[in-house]
């Protein structure tokens, strides 16, 4: 729910504006828009999800259904 409450509030403004950072992995200073970067969180998190899943499945478990058209 707080991913949700957050992004109620961000504006267009916000996700043009850019942010600096520097990256351990890439070892250099790294600059990008912020909307690049929340699609890319989205997508991150969509892909530990995945894992989770994943996890769960092979433990012998039945995750939730997670077809977005059934949940309310």
């Amino acid at each position: 729910h707080l991913i949700l409450e957050w992004s109620l509030d961000v504006s267009q403004d916000f996700l043009d504006e850019e942010l600096s950072w520097y990256s351990g992995s890439q070892e250099r200073d790294i600059t990008a828009a912020r909307g690049k970067l929340v699609v890319h969180m989205f997508n991150h998190q969509t892909h530990h999800r995945g894992q989770v899943h994943a996890m769960i499945t092979a433990a012998g478990g039945l995750p939730d259904d997670t077809d977005l058209f059934i949940l309310n």
